[in-house]
């Protein structure tokens, strides 16, 4: 059994880049840690303070809040906190195997309370004082309790309560609902038969501190590059597991990537309103750049479609083929501008739940609604793990987006257009807006606006058969 804190000891130097986050940034450096250790077994939370002193009791909170909430390895409560006279004992005998998360107060700029300090590695305890003590932390978060001072016991003491348990409970919070998503969403895979919430295996921290997950498939042998990628963009409410019943198909053609947009899935939700189609555009942008990719086979389902178009807009120099799945180039009428609208003002006021559980079923086709209601619930369950907010920015982000009829036409790359004859939500003759020799237009029929689970084996016919003749 190995010693986290004397396997640091010797070290001298604070080496880990840390910046000052919102709660939104906390999560977001969660959901990376979640993501990569989903097992609470195997987290442990050190939350290092005192209870004697108001601003340093900002750890014990936390710690209690989470033994509260029943997590399994926490060190450092209020009834039993891990301060400076406790710490190398506490943490003397941690196992390595642990995913270690450490919690502790900090000071800060006068303008930077309340809001934390996180970093991916190590926290070193009691800086503030002048104390230097061994680093602890796969993961750290430092809430900003109060401004440096040359006092800093007297400012650590005379800190705002209210605002110390505030920040406290927020990231306790933030820390359950992380895991727990995660969790249904494992529970999701044998309630759904096998259908996830999400099909993210990955992570990535965009610059703005948001963080993208992402399915990624292995590579297959005999592939002619490795820095192309098919990319497959969900819909509306929806997450990657969208693509559930087609990433198998397309992986023997190449390497799959299916990120959840922000405020869906996997991913964070920025605390901004609208999400613009250009947005969820750069935030693609930044995740293909990361991981290398040159070209891209994009592939946009409805929302998908839309972020695909301003992507193509954008950087039409990454596209290899381009293609909408039940999406379009026109630009909302006016009543679908205000249905989106009226589609905010009831995300914001009633939640997530209720919207998706009217929205999904017309998705649909007519003849499907009784004949897959299995799969209607599997496809509302996923619309759960939307944020309500992020949904509400994402409508009014839709209802703002510009024509773009014209760029779907200049394209200089093969394009495959694919509706459903029974689509109720986007109909046909509003993907089919243009033609051309290197247009493919293809018509499921009886199928409404989700072929991917209506018709996966039409669908997944019909994107190879393009795939093959690039």
């Amino acid at each position: 059994m190995g010693s986290r804190a004397k396997a640091r000891r010797h070290r001298n130097e604070d080496p880990v880049i840390r910046e000052r986050a919102g709660i939104d940034g906390a999560e977001a450096l969660l959901r990376e840690a979640a993501m990569l250790q989903p097992d609470r077994s195997k987290v442990l939370f050190v939350c290092i303070g005192t209870d004697c002193s108001t601003g340093d009791s900002f750890g014990p909170w936390v710690g209690t809040m989470l033994k509260e909430a029943g997590w399994p390895h926490v060190i450092g409560t209020l009834e039993h906190p891990c301060d400076a006279d406790h710490y190398e004992r506490l943490v003397a005998e941690i196992p390595t195997f642990m995913t270690v998360v450490a919690i502790d107060a900090c000071l800060g700029k006068k303008n930077e309370t309340p809001s934390y300090m996180i970093g991916r590695g190590p926290l070193f305890p009691a800086q503030a004082v002048g104390k230097r003590l061994p680093p602890i932390g796969d993961y750290s978060i430092a809430g900003i309790v109060a401004p440096h001072s040359v006092k800093p016991y007297w400012v650590l003491q005379h800190a705002s309560l209210f605002e110390v348990m505030g920040m406290a409970r927020m990231l306790a919070d933030t820390i359950n609902e992380v895991w727990t998503f995660l969790e249904l969403n494992e529970k999701g895979r044998s309630r759904m038969t096998k259908k996830p919430l999400s099909l993210a295996n990955n992570a990535f921290q965009l610059p703005n501190g948001q963080t993208i997950a992402y399915y990624d498939s292995t590579p297959q042998a005999g592939e002619s590059t490795a820095d192309t990628a098919i990319v497959l963009l969900h819909g509306f409410c929806g997450s990657s597991a969208y693509w559930v019943e087609v990433v198998s198909a397309l992986s023997t053609h190449g390497r799959v990537i299916a990120p959840d947009l922000r405020g869906h899935g996997g991913s964070t939700a920025p605390d901004q309103s609208p999400y613009e189609m250009e947005q969820f555009a750069e935030d693609l942008f930044v995740l293909v750049s990361e991981l290398g990719i040159e070209r891209i086979c994009l592939f946009g389902h409805s929302l998908g479609g839309y972020v695909s178009l301003a992507f193509a807009e954008r950087h039409p120099e990454l596209l290899k083929s381009f293609a909408l799945v039940h999406s379009t180039a026109k630009p909302d009428s006016e009543e679908a501008k205000g249905n989106r609208d009226k589609a905010a003002k009831a995300l914001l006021a009633d939640g997530i739940a209720p919207f998706v559980e009217g929205l999904v079923p017309k998705l649909f086709a007519p003849a499907h609604k009784e004949t897959m209601a299995a799969a209607i619930s599997d496809m509302i369950e996923i619309g759960r793990g939307t944020s309500a907010a992020g949904a509400a920015a994402t409508a009014l982000g839709m209802k703002a987006r510009p024509d773009r009829t014209g760029v779907l036409e200049g394209l200089d790359v093969p394009r495959l257009l694919v509706a459903g004859s029974e689509d109720g939500v986007i109909a046909p003759a509003n993907t089919f807006t243009v033609d051309g020799p290197h247009v493919t237009q293809a018509l499921l029929e009886g199928s409404g606006h989700m072929s991917m689970i209506e018709a996966p084996e039409q669908l997944v016919h019909e994107m190879i058969a393009f795939l093959k003749s690039l």
